[in-house]
């Protein structure tokens, strides 16, 4: 991923994630909707990525919660979690619209939920 791209991903998101609020650089990493193994044309697509901290990244990439078009949080419903942070930044906030992440193009977003086994949610 080149610098610039890094950049404007950070200022887009105004160099926090938009769920722990977290702005330490060194904690936020630029997250791809469609992976970049899987979709390496979106590698550097402003469109298919988030600025998220490694915690939710990881929980994003493992299926753990996820969002549709219009940037509501929707969680894994065997996702729970002791973890008071969590619940403060994700597990508190199912259903609850993060603008943010409406700045996902709706078709990568789409393809992405798709691919989850517990999407639609019921």
């Amino acid at each position: 991923m080149s610098a610039e791209f890094r950049r404007a991903v950070f200022e887009r998101f105004e160099h926090r994630c938009p769920l722990s609020g977290i702005e330490h650089a060194d904690l936020l990493t630029v997250s791809h909707i469609l992976s970049r193994a899987d979709h390496q044309q979106l590698a550097e697509d402003i469109e298919n990525v988030v600025l998220l901290d490694w915690t939710h990244h990881v929980a994003f990439d493992a299926g753990l919660w996820t969002f549709d078009e219009s940037g509501r949080i929707w969680l894994n419903p065997e996702f729970e979690t002791a973890s008071e942070s969590l619940q403060r930044s994700l597990t508190g906030r199912h259903g609850e619209k993060v603008e943010e992440l409406s700045l996902v193009a709706d078709e990568h977003i789409e393809q992405h939920n798709a691919a989850l086994d517990w999407w639609p949610p019921r």
